[in-house]
Protein backbone atom coordinates (compact mmCIF):
# COMPACT_ATOMS: atom_id res chain seq x y z
CA UNK A 1 0.00 0.00 0.00
CA UNK A 2 2.84 2.41 0.85
CA UNK A 3 4.35 1.96 -2.63
CA UNK A 4 1.06 2.59 -4.41
CA UNK A 5 0.41 6.02 -2.93
CA UNK A 6 3.55 7.76 -4.34
CA UNK A 7 2.83 6.20 -7.72
CA UNK A 8 -0.76 7.47 -7.70
CA UNK A 9 0.40 10.94 -6.63
CA UNK A 10 2.96 11.01 -9.44
CA UNK A 11 0.34 9.87 -11.96
CA UNK A 12 -2.07 12.59 -10.83
CA UNK A 13 0.67 15.23 -11.04
CA UNK A 14 1.53 14.18 -14.59
CA UNK A 15 -2.13 14.22 -15.58
CA UNK A 16 -2.62 17.72 -14.17
CA UNK A 17 0.51 18.93 -15.96
CA UNK A 18 -0.71 17.51 -19.28
CA UNK A 19 -4.10 19.13 -18.77
CA UNK A 20 -2.51 22.51 -18.06
CA UNK A 21 -0.42 22.30 -21.26
CA UNK A 22 -3.54 21.47 -23.25
CA UNK A 23 -5.43 24.36 -21.65
CA UNK A 24 -2.63 26.84 -22.35
CA UNK A 25 -2.47 25.74 -26.00
CA UNK A 26 -6.23 26.17 -26.27
CA UNK A 27 -6.00 29.62 -24.65
CA UNK A 28 -3.27 30.72 -27.07
CA UNK A 29 -5.23 29.33 -30.01
CA UNK A 30 -8.31 31.20 -28.87
CA UNK A 31 -6.32 34.41 -28.45
CA UNK A 32 -4.87 34.07 -31.94
CA UNK A 33 -8.32 33.40 -33.37
CA UNK A 34 -9.87 36.35 -31.57
CA UNK A 35 -7.09 38.90 -31.91
CA UNK A 36 -5.60 38.15 -35.32
CA UNK A 37 -8.78 37.40 -37.23
CA UNK A 38 -10.30 40.63 -35.92
CA UNK A 39 -8.28 42.43 -38.62
CA UNK A 40 -6.93 39.71 -40.91
CA UNK A 41 -8.45 36.98 -43.03
CA UNK A 42 -7.48 33.62 -41.54
CA UNK A 43 -5.96 32.50 -44.85
CA UNK A 44 -3.26 35.15 -44.46
CA UNK A 45 -2.29 33.73 -41.08
CA UNK A 46 -2.69 30.07 -42.07
CA UNK A 47 -0.25 30.51 -44.92
CA UNK A 48 2.60 30.95 -42.40
CA UNK A 49 1.38 29.26 -39.23
CA UNK A 50 3.98 26.81 -37.97
CA UNK A 51 6.31 27.69 -40.85
CA UNK A 52 7.98 30.77 -39.36
CA UNK A 53 10.31 31.00 -36.38
CA UNK A 54 9.19 32.45 -33.04
CA UNK A 55 11.23 35.61 -33.71
CA UNK A 56 9.20 36.27 -36.87
CA UNK A 57 5.92 35.98 -34.96
CA UNK A 58 7.20 38.05 -32.04
CA UNK A 59 8.11 40.86 -34.45
CA UNK A 60 4.81 40.49 -36.26
CA UNK A 61 2.76 40.64 -33.06
CA UNK A 62 4.81 43.62 -31.85
CA UNK A 63 4.13 45.39 -35.16
CA UNK A 64 0.40 44.68 -34.81
CA UNK A 65 0.44 46.04 -31.25
CA UNK A 66 2.17 49.20 -32.51
CA UNK A 67 -0.56 49.50 -35.14
CA UNK A 68 -3.22 49.44 -32.41
CA UNK A 69 -4.03 45.78 -31.77
CA UNK A 70 -5.40 45.36 -28.26
CA UNK A 71 -2.92 42.69 -27.14
CA UNK A 72 -1.03 42.85 -23.84
CA UNK A 73 2.50 41.48 -23.27
CA UNK A 74 1.45 38.06 -21.97
CA UNK A 75 -1.08 37.64 -24.78
CA UNK A 76 1.55 38.65 -27.33
CA UNK A 77 3.97 36.02 -26.05
CA UNK A 78 1.31 33.31 -26.04
CA UNK A 79 0.09 34.16 -29.54
CA UNK A 80 3.60 34.34 -31.03
CA UNK A 81 4.60 31.06 -29.42
CA UNK A 82 1.47 29.28 -30.61
CA UNK A 83 1.79 30.61 -34.16
CA UNK A 84 5.44 29.52 -34.29
CA UNK A 85 4.77 25.97 -33.15
CA UNK A 86 1.11 25.03 -32.87
CA UNK A 87 0.23 21.46 -31.87
CA UNK A 88 -0.35 19.31 -34.95
CA UNK A 89 -4.03 18.90 -34.17
CA UNK A 90 -4.75 22.51 -33.17
CA UNK A 91 -5.30 24.89 -36.03
CA UNK A 92 -8.63 26.56 -35.21
CA UNK A 93 -7.86 29.43 -37.55
CA UNK A 94 -7.36 27.24 -40.58
CA UNK A 95 -10.17 25.43 -42.36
Amino acid sequence: MRRVIPFVVLLLALLLYAMSLHASNQDAAGLAAAKCVACHDSRRICFRIGKQEAAFWQQTVARMRAAGAKIDESQAAAIAGWLASPPADAKPLCP
